[in-house]
This record gives C-alpha cells, sequence and structure tokens, in this order.
C-alpha cells in the first residue's frame, strides 16, 4: 500500500500533524494495512500543557505515530503562529474509525471508564451500527498488578483497532506495551468519548466550538471534577501562550 507522508507544524515547541479529519483516516487505514502496533491520538490544551510539564508525555507525543488536534483554540493559534492546522479532527476522528471498522468489518475492543458507561457504549454503538464488530470491552478500573492479564485478554479477543479511553499518563503508558506485546492492533487513545458513546455527555456544539468555550461546556456537565483542573489548565496555557507571543514578536 501507498505510504503516506506526515506533514507537520510546530505549536509551542511541540509538534503536532497537519491534517483533516478524512487524511487522518486514510492514514488510520494504511496504519491497520501495516499491522504494527501503531499508536494515534489527539492533544488539546490540556495535553499541551501537561507535555511542556512532564517528560514522559513530552517523549511520548513526539514520537506518536499520528497526532491530530483536539480543540479549536489549537487551530486558530496555529494560524496565528504561521503554521496552519486544517480543522479540529480530535474526537470526530474517533467517529469515523467506528463508521470505518463496520465498512471494512475491523473488529473493536474497548478499554476505559466504568463498567456501566462502557457497557452502556457497546449497546447503543451497535444499536447504530449493527455490523460493527466488537469483540471485547472492559472498564479502566485495574491495579498495576493486573495489566500483564489485560494485554492477555486483549490479546486473546484478536480485535484490529484498540479504544483506550484511559486517563494520562495511564494510557500513554499502556499503549506503549500493548504496541509491543501485540504488534498487531492500532492503538487509538480516545480519552473520554466512551461517556460520549454511551449518551452520558455531549460533545460540544458547533458554535460553542467555534468561539472557543469547549472547555467550559464540559465543565458544566462535570464541575466538581472539571473546575478546578481547568483553571490550573488555563492558567498555564496563557502563560505558555504569552511567552510564546513575545518569542514571535522579538
Amino acid at each position: 500500500m501507498f505510504i503516506m507522508n506526515r506533514k507537520r507544524i510546530n505549536l509551542f515547541n511541540q509538534t503536532i500533524d497537519n491534517v483533516d479529519t478524512q487524511t487522518a483516516l486514510a492514514f488510520v487505514e494504511e496504519y491497520l494495512h501495516q499491522h504494527n502496533g501503531k499508536i494515534i491520538c489527539a492533544k488539546n490544551v490540556a495535553l499541551v500543557v501537561e507535555c511542556n510539564r512532564d517528560a514522559f508525555l513530552r517523549e511520548f507525543y513526539e514520537n506518536t505515530d499520528l497526532v491530530t488536534v483536539d480543540g479549536r483554540p489549537l487551530v486558530y493559534l496555529s494560524r496565528l503562529f504561521g503554521d496552519r492546522l486544517p480543522e479540529m479532527v480530535g474526537a470526530y476522528l474517533w467517529c469515523k474509525i467506528i463508521e470505518l471498522a463496520e465498512r471494512k468489518n475491523y473488529s473493536l475492543y474497548f478499554l476505559g471508564s466504568t463498567q456501566s458507561v462502557v457497557e452502556k457504549a457497546v449497546r447503543n454503538l451497535m444499536n447504530l451500527h449493527p455490523a460493527l464488530r466488537i469483540v471485547g470491552f472492559r472498564n479502566g478500573y485495574f491495579q498495576e498488578s493486573e495489566i500483564a492479564s489485560v494485554i492477555r485478554e486483549i490479546r486473546h479477543a484478536q480485535p484490529d483497532i484498540l479504544y483506550l479511553g484511559l486517563p494520562t499518563p495511564i494510557k500513554e503508558r499502556l499503549a506503549l506495551s500493548i504496541s509491543k506485546e501485540i504488534p498487531s492492533v492500532l492503538n487509538v487513545l480516545v480519552g473520554g468519548i466512551f461517556d460520549v458513546f454511551a449518551g452520558e455527555k455531549r460533545l460540544a456544539p458547533a458554535f460553542i466550538s467555534k468561539i472557543c468555550m469547549e472547555w467550559f461546556y464540559r465543565m458544566l456537565q462535570e464541575p466538581k471534577r472539571l473546575f478546578v483542573r481547568y483553571l490550573r489548565t488555563n492558567s498555564l496555557f496563557l502563560l505558555m501562550l504569552v511567552r510564546e507571543t513575545m518569542k514571535k514578536l522579538f
């Protein structure tokens, strides 16, 4: 199969793939044909901040096979600083991969969230996509001592695509292990998309996204958990933005 060339941009001294959703999906199809443990993910403002502070995360995302953008602020800022990202990809790509899997008969395994949420997500997806092959799922609550058995369970299910909906940096560390132990699977780091599939949460409407208030929309759905986190993350991101602006100006 034709090997696509990656085009990347530099933003806040971090690299992100310069792709729209359709191009990202083409990379996914290519990776599925390669069967060699590829990892794909999406970066939002919070991850940009964390990668700036954490050496492991920074190295992980710099060496991941495909890093798309999840968050309108990063799209707008890329245009302000000269390297234009075409559009927000993120969660839209995770939905497109589901459609691709049903159409091309790829199998999926879901790992993450609570048991009730992941079960509901599977039921909803099967109702929407009757031909979808989900070969296994389990919640994301396990001890470090159980990681080997979790990987064995995934290997036994033999999925083509693994959706990892776990917290950072657990999903990143686990993805590295799985890509080595089960090189045939495509690891997709999806964050909290299981809650969306389950109908527990909703993606921000287009007009909210366009004014860069997705974070506020999410916080309204989980105020107790997200208020302090967003206060900290947004404050640190503003500092990074000031520094980046000063570098560009002077």
